[in-house]
């Protein structure tokens, strides 16, 4: 499972675990949420980030498969 190879480990030597990114991704979420009751609120980040942010979100079930193109555009 890709969360199991990825969200604890160091894989690019000292920069921050897939954990860390989803603590950070989940509170600055949770804060855009509260601040935009009723609202559409748009998000951009880095792949990695919104990988992470989703596959925890979502319990787990992204597949090793699942992509999110340069550009594109997720609507949740």
């Amino acid at each position: 499972d890709w969360s199991s190879d990825v969200c604890s480990s160091d894989l690019f030597g000292g920069a921050e675990t897939a954990d860390a990114v989803f603590a950070r991704m989940k509170k600055g979420m949770r804060a855009l949420i509260a601040g935009h009751p009723d609202q559409t609120i748009a998000v951009v980040s880095h792949y990695f980030a919104l990988r992470v942010y989703l596959e925890h979100e979502l319990g787990g079930q992204l597949s090793e498969k699942f992509t999110l193109p340069n550009a594109s555009v997720s609507q949740l």
